[in-house]
């Protein structure tokens, strides 16, 4: 426990480069739900400890389109890690030109001491044609902020899998002192649930 708080006394603030595109950061290995071509309103999702950094990933689907479903994860509310977050905020939006959407969000989280960093998100079309926005795809990472959080990154996919159907793809990747795999899998699904609520105009899971 000492040695513990000592590491957690030393924290400073860093800047982490974002490097640029919207690529995803791997395939989703959870599998898609469903079966003989369903496309059920539900997500399966995995999760475990790489080599440098924790993993999870959630794959489903959402009874939206595509439009629906992004206009979601524009949200703070929707991508923010309401169970354990203490604060957040939009700092700024629109930071990146070469980006359909981006925005800054700040976080707090209160712990053994309090803790305060900084995470970008970048968002565009993926793939469109005339009449239809037919994929997106997204990125996130954490930009600056306590060295105690060494990474935090993700990706996201939304593509139409049918008409009024979006198949999401979420891809997380998590390093800090003291963070589980299943903590960050809880994170995952918890950001998917939200998702399925805002498009469905229904209020947002809560958490004691």
């Amino acid at each position: 426990m000492i040695l513990l708080l000592s590491v957690l006394a030393c924290q400073k603030s860093v800047v982490t480069p974002f490097p640029a595109g919207l690529e995803p950061l791997a395939d989703c290995s959870a599998g898609l739900p469903g079966a003989d071509g369903q496309t059920p309103e539900e997500a399966r999702s995995v999760s475990g400890e790489g080599e440098e950094h924790l993993y999870a990933h959630v794959c489903g689907y959402v009874h939206a389109p595509v439009e629906t479903v992004w206009e979601a994860i524009q949200d703070p509310d929707v991508v923010s890690d309401r169970r354990r977050i203490a604060e957040y905020a939009l700092v700024e939006s629109d930071i990146d030109p070469d980006y359909d959407v981006s925005f800054l969000l700040h976080y707090l989280v209160e712990d053994i001491i309090t803790v305060e960093y900084d995470v970008e998100w970048r968002q565009g079309v993926w793939e469109a044609d005339d009449e239809d926005l037919l994929s997106v795809a997204a990125r996130f990472q954490k930009v600056e902020g306590s060295s105690l959080i060494e990474l935090i990154e993700g990706s996201v996919v939304l593509a139409e899998a049918e008409a009024e159907v979006t198949r999401f793809e979420l891809i997380s990747h998590h390093k800090s002192i003291g963070y589980t795999a299943d903590e960050l899998e809880l994170k995952a699904t918890d950001l998917y649930d939200s998702v399925v609520a805002f498009s469905h105009g229904e209020p947002l899971p809560t958490y004691e």
